[in-house]
């Protein structure tokens, strides 16, 4: 038997589909299929944050305490550093000609991305200078 609860944590006022999640130590965050990334609080469920990261559906987040990282269908990948006071300031903004990233992992300042369209997995080196 497992133990499964429903927690009406993504409702907002469209009423649009969470599209990815992904969390760290302190926050859950969920990306809309408007472009939008909204992050609760892991201890609270309490909304944060909200940011228009995309144009187009959030395909993916990565995140940790330090980065935080989005891809969507816009094709565009946002890489964004998590300062102290808690507050976000776009590091990278790379377009994908002619893919539509949906998978997305940053590790040791590379970006290793897979895309809809392609059985490929490409990687970006120095994404933060």
């Amino acid at each position: 038997n497992k133990n499964f609860s429903e927690l009406q944590l993504f409702e907002q006022e469209y009423n649009l589909p969470v599209t990815c999640i992904s969390n760290n130590n302190k926050y859950i965050l969920a990306g809309y299929s408007n472009g939008e990334i909204r992050s609760y609080s892991l201890e609270s469920l309490s909304l944060y944050f909200i940011l228009q990261s995309h144009i187009k559906c959030v395909t993916s987040i990565s995140v940790n305490m330090q980065y935080l990282v989005t891809t969507g269908e816009d094709g565009f990948v946002n890489v964004y550093e998590i300062n102290k006071e808690e507050t976000l300031e776009l590091k990278n903004n790379i377009e994908l000609d002619n893919k539509i990233p949906v998978g997305v992992v940053f590790s040791n300042n590379k970006l290793y991305i897979s895309s809809m369209d392609t059985p490929i997995l490409s990687y970006i080196d120095n994404i933060i200078d």
